[in-house]
């Protein structure tokens, strides 16, 4: 047998579509993706709350008119 044969048996992982994915591989994940999100989250959510406009009802037809 050359070099590259062999007897032994080699674990072949499935492909992602095949594999099951545990709760705690997909928590993991998006916690992970959360935490990585957070600060773009923070500067638009404090954004949107500065504006002095906020809560305010908005008048469509005024709005169209100006």
């Amino acid at each position: 047998m050359g070099a590259g044969a062999s007897n032994s048996r080699t674990r072949i992982d499935p492909p992602l579509a095949q594999r099951k994915a545990t709760i705690r591989e997909i928590s993991s994940r998006v916690l992970i993706g959360c935490i990585l999100c957070l600060p773009l989250a923070y500067v638009v959510l404090r954004g949107f709350l500065s504006n002095p406009e906020f809560g305010h009802p908005f008048a469509l037809v005024n709005f169209l008119r100006q």
